[in-house]
């Protein structure tokens, strides 16, 4: 196995699917719920951007992009550590599904307290 700052954000994911299989499932409704919510309310967000690095045009395609695979994906995304790690970790995408793994397990307090501490380890900068 690499050191764990040479893994991939699509490696982080397949190893965090691999410790907690059993928290995948309800990680991805929460995702799709973040998806709607933000979609829902996108007037309200764009006018509270306030990160200057990207556009929330830019950060909108991500969230449309993660809705789409989880409707195309379905099951599969909570079921399959190949499909989980490749479809919502691999390259831009990746932005916005560690930042709603970080908002579950923060903001939310997921309550197993190892999770979100593998979370923070694999995934916090």
């Amino acid at each position: 196995m690499k050191p764990i700052d040479e893994l991939s954000n699509t490696e982080k994911a397949k190893l965090l699917f691999q410790l907690f299989p059993n928290e995948i499932p309800a990680f991805i409704d929460f995702l799709s719920a973040m998806c709607e919510t933000m979609l829902e309310n996108q007037e309200q967000e764009k006018a509270a951007w306030t990160y200057g690095f990207i556009t929330f045009d830019f950060w909108r395609s991500l969230i449309v992009q993660a809705q789409q695979h989880i409707t195309k994906y379905g099951a599969g995304l909570k079921l399959n550590e190949r499909l989980f790690s490749e479809v919502l970790f691999e390259g831009y995408a990746a932005m916005f599904t560690v930042h709603c793994l970080i908002i579950a397990t923060t903001v939310k307090k997921h309550p197993n307290k190892k999770f979100s501490q593998t979370i923070d380890l694999l995934f916090n900068p």
